[in-house]
């Protein structure tokens, strides 16, 4: 390392103090170019040290720190901006200025954004540039120092002081700088808080008359008290010191913040505590002038009252002087039966004494109180507070409680009777399946006493069996368990049993949940019935039923069979024998009564066909089905002076089955029989209309001898009279009713001209229309 001192110009007075540069440079060339150039400078006197290495150049710095440093990056011992960071390292207040080639501007930048003050391009640099440079660099770096020692006292004084603090600026209102106790206060994040506007800690809303300048700092010292929400949400109440401050030459509001909730709320809550004491005096004088039972206060050996309340006079007697204080107990009307003697006692065995009174007011009213009494000091004599609570509800409550109970007892009593004379069996069990009453009619039905239900876990003496499939009923389905455990409902189970006095018979088992007023089943009911005689009684009707309709499959099979092999004979006889016409009618009268037996046959085995539901329905066309008959027995009465009209209609649909036609042949075989001469029958067909549902009526009249009145309700009925003058079972018009009811109709007889019988009979069918068409008849 080398040095030299290069004076500003010759012959002038030397300046008092050099300017030391430390020149770090290996090549030699340019060393003495850069000593040419200290030389041409003018206004200033330059100290210069060479060194050619970094590790020179920093030992040097060791012993003597100069004011600027020249620094070559490319030295024989480094290379490139490592150079400039080694320098950097081991000084920091000494600004560095960097020396590059033609080629390296763009490193020259980099070592300014690194931390060296400027850059000289070696061969392009001249002695003023490098003056100016030096200076520039010096100057900058002392700026840099004063900074640098003005933000230190600063932080001393701001950032590291442990009372929150925050600079706002006045005119804005917004946090420009915070410190750590403040950011730890406040629980904002550095980011966050600077910039915030005030308002956002102290919010208007929230400041009361002490607090409205929380939200904008007064621009001279000064306190003031606000409400300042924190990040968590808290409202703290705080005391703040204001004072100016001026940064940089800007004036700034330096605001000192000191946390008085506590302080606060404690001074709040004493005057709280302070309220409610007087309003807790307050509350018990009215509690106890207000007080439902009588409160007394008596002293001294005479017994005198100190203090009462309403309450005390309205028990013991309305019309009692309500100015009672300081007399004597015996000397008010209050009629406490050796009540004083009984104070007294407590006052003396200092013992509290509790008991239940029946008073008497002076209007004749009979008062229930209970009367209690404790000693109690009073100014160094004896005393003792007593009260006194009208029970007379209560006691009035308790004997109709009472009266209740007799009643109650009365009318379980009724009800058992009730039960007792049902036809029917009663039994009631609690949820766990224990009978807890029945009537007498559930022992007469199973044969003994049940005192439990059938439970899954348990055996009995009682057997039963499902009457519509014989499958044995277990335990749990009983109609009574499946009603107190899950709630069913069962209503008229049939179950065979065999008793518990080894009989058997058939029950009706009916079982329903009981609950309260939550819905919670509580128990169940089980209604029986023992049907075991209906049974006997309906297994005798199948039997009968059975037997009927052998009788009938014999009638008619058997005797038809029979019947037509007489008919058959007697044809026979006819062909071959040749009678008299009078001698002939004992073979024709036979024929024609075989064949009104096998007409009533067929009849009664049509019945028995609608009794037991056996014909099936479908749609009938009933205007092709009245001109079909029309033109079959048009036919059959040809030449025997019988005319029948009907006027064809046809698509007029009724559900019916078979036997429909029936109906009309024996309606029109019965105006031909019971009438003479030329019989006329008339048929018609209509549309009708009754409680809005659609009808075809079907009439068939005649001319005939008519039917009386008397005789027309008993028409229908079975083994009647179809004439007045003609004898016969009366099936056919029986039959008639059977099939129109069967298909929900109705069928009747009127007189076709009204009022005159003897002009004929009308026959009117009303059955239910099966129809779309809503056009009336043609």
């Amino acid at each position: 390392m080398t040095g030299m001192t290069i004076n500003r110009e010759k012959g002038k007075d030397m300046p008092a103090k050099a300017i030391r540069v430390l020149l770090v440079e290996d090549n030699p060339g340019d060393v003495g170019l850069m000593q040419v150039m200290f030389n041409a400078t003018r206004s200033a006197r330059f100290e210069v040290q060479v060194a050619r290495r970094l590790h020179d150049a920093i030992d040097s710095l060791k012993r003597d720190r100069p004011d600027v440093i020249l620094l070559d990056l490319g030295l024989p011992d480094s290379f490139g901006l490592s150079t400039l960071e080694q320098m950097l390292y081991h000084t920091s207040k000494v600004p560095v200025i960097v020396l590059t080639g033609t080629s390296d501007e763009e490193l020259g930048d980099l070592a300014v954004s690194l931390g060296a003050q400027d850059y000289l391009v070696k061969g392009e640099v001249n002695s003023f540039a490098l003056e100016r440079s030096l200076r520039y660099a010096i100057q900058r770096m002392k700026t840099l120092e004063e900074l640098r020692e003005s933000n230190e006292r600063y932080i001393s004084l701001f950032k590291e002081n442990h009372a929150v603090m925050f600079l706002v600026d006045p005119q804005t209102h917004r946090v420009v700088d915070v410190n750590q106790a403040a950011i730890d206060y406040y629980g904002f994040p550095m980011d966050s808080f600077i910039g915030m506007d005030l308002e956002e800690i102290a919010p208007p809303e929230m400041q009361g008359e002490k607090g409205e300048a929380g939200t904008a700092l007064p621009p001279s010292t000064g306190r003031t008290y606000a409400k300042h929400r924190l990040a968590d949400g808290q409202v703290r109440d705080i005391e703040q010191m204001v004072a100016p401050i001026h940064l940089n030459g800007q004036a700034f509001l330096c605001s000192i913040v000191h946390d008085v909730t506590d302080r606060m709320r404690a001074e709040e809550e004493r005057s709280r505590l302070s309220d409610e004491v007087k309003e807790q005096k307050w509350l018990l004088q009215k509690v106890i002038e207000n007080a439902p039972v009588g409160i007394l206060v008596l002293s001294g050996p005479e017994m005198r009252i100190k203090w009462v309340n309403q309450a005390f006079v309205d028990i013991c007697d309305r019309h009692m002087v309500s100015e009672i204080r300081d007399k004597r107990l015996d000397e008010i009307s209050c009629p406490l039966p050796e009540v004083e003697s009984k104070i007294r006692g407590i006052i003396k065995g200092n013992a509290p004494l509790k008991t239940d009174l029946e008073i008497k007011a002076s209007d004749g009213t009979v008062r229930y109180v209970h009367f209690s009494a404790v000693p109690l000091s009073l100014k160094d004599e004896g005393g003792a507070l007593a009260i006194i609570t009208d029970i007379s509800e209560q006691v009035n409550a308790r004997k109709r409680i009472e009266d209740m109970a007799t009643r109650a007892e009365q009318e379980k009593r009724r009800v058992k009777t009730i039960l007792d004379s049902l036809p029917v069996g009663v039994m009631v069990a609690d949820q766990s399946g224990k009978v807890i009453e029945r009537n007498v009619m559930v022992d007469s039905i199973l044969g003994g006493k049940l005192m439990r239900l059938p439970l899954a876990l348990e055996q009995v003496n009682l057997k039963a069996w499902w009457s519509d499939n014989g499958l044995v009923v277990r335990n749990e389905d009983w109609p009574l368990i499946q009603a107190v455990k899950r709630g069913k409902i069962t209503v008229g189970a049939a179950l065979d049993i065999i008793r518990l006095d080894g009989s058997r018979g058939t029950i009706l088992n009916s079982a329903s949940p009981l609950r309260d007023d939550r819905s919670k089943i509580i128990g169940g009911v089980s209604v029986l019935q023992d049907i075991t005689r209906q049974r006997m009684l309906e297994h005798d009707a199948i039997e009968a039923k059975e037997q009927a309709e052998l009788y009938i499959d014999l009638l008619s099979h058997d005797i038809s069979d029979m019947n037509a092999a007489i008919s058959s004979y007697l044809e026979t006889a006819m062909q071959k024998v040749e009678l008299e016409d009078k001698h002939a009618q004992l073979l024709t009268r036979p024929q024609e009564i075989l064949r009104d037996s096998n007409h009533l046959i067929e009849n009664v085995r049509k019945i028995q066909q609608i009794d037991s539901h056996e014909i099936k329905h479908s749609l009938v066309d009933l205007g092709w089905l009245l001109e079909d008959i029309r033109m079959e027995y048009e036919k059959y009465y040809a030449g025997q002076g019988v005319r029948i009209s009907y006027k064809t209609s046809i698509k007029k649909f009724v559900l019916g089955s078979e036997l429909l036609k029936d109906v009309f042949s024996n309606l029109i075989m019965n105006a031909v029989k019971h009438s003479e001469g030329q019989v006329e029958i008339e048929i018609t067909l209509s549309r009708v209309f009754e409680g809005g549902r659609e009808y075809y009526k079907t009439s068939v009249e005649d001319n005939g001898p008519g039917i009386p009145d008397e005789q027309k309700s008993k028409l229908f009925q079975r083994a009647r009279k179809g004439r007045s003058r003609t004898k016969g079972a009366g099936l056919g018009l029986y039959l008639v009713k059977k099939v129109v009811e069967d298909i929900n109709g109705r069928v009747w007889v009127e007189d076709r001209v009204p009022g005159d019988h003897t002009k004929g009979t009308r026959f009117v069918v009303l059955l239910p229309a099966v129809t779309s068409d809503s056009k009336p008849m043609a």
